[in-house]
């Protein structure tokens, strides 16, 4: 089966083949992996017509991003994500840029341990 992957910030809904009910694939992250499916799809009413195309999709609910903490320092905001590493306490892992470094790299650059996978890490919506 073919996969089309798309950016999530420039596609727009209507570019969308969606199916109610039907699960959709979304992955993130490289290889963090969900389920999507459509539970409603309403017609455009009446009132909604007035409105400018530009005011749809309409976000009827916002999602406070939830950061995570570097797992060494406890402090800062974490950059990065790892996962099979033996530095993290937990899997995934998370590190702010200075303990990334401090934990992965020796001083003349060297990874200490090649077998590990990083990603840049954002943030979660809770």
């Amino acid at each position: 089966v073919a996969m089309r992957v798309e950016a999530m910030e420039t596609t727009l809904v209507t570019g969308l083949s969606v199916t109610p009910g039907k699960g959709e694939l979304f992955v993130h992250c490289g290889d963090c992996e969900h389920i999507v499916a459509c539970t409603a799809i309403q017609r455009i009413s009446e009132e909604d017509r007035a409105l400018p195309r530009s005011a749809f999709p309409r976000q009827v609910a916002r999602v406070r991003p939830l950061t995570r903490r570097c797992h060494i320092c406890d402090r800062v905001t974490a950059i990065w994500g790892t996962y099979n590493d033996i530095m993290a306490k937990h899997m995934p892992g998370f590190f702010c840029k200075n303990c990334f470094l401090k934990a992965h790299y020796s001083p003349d650059g060297t990874l200490f341990d090649p077998t590990f996978r990083c990603f840049p890490y954002h943030h979660d919506a809770n």
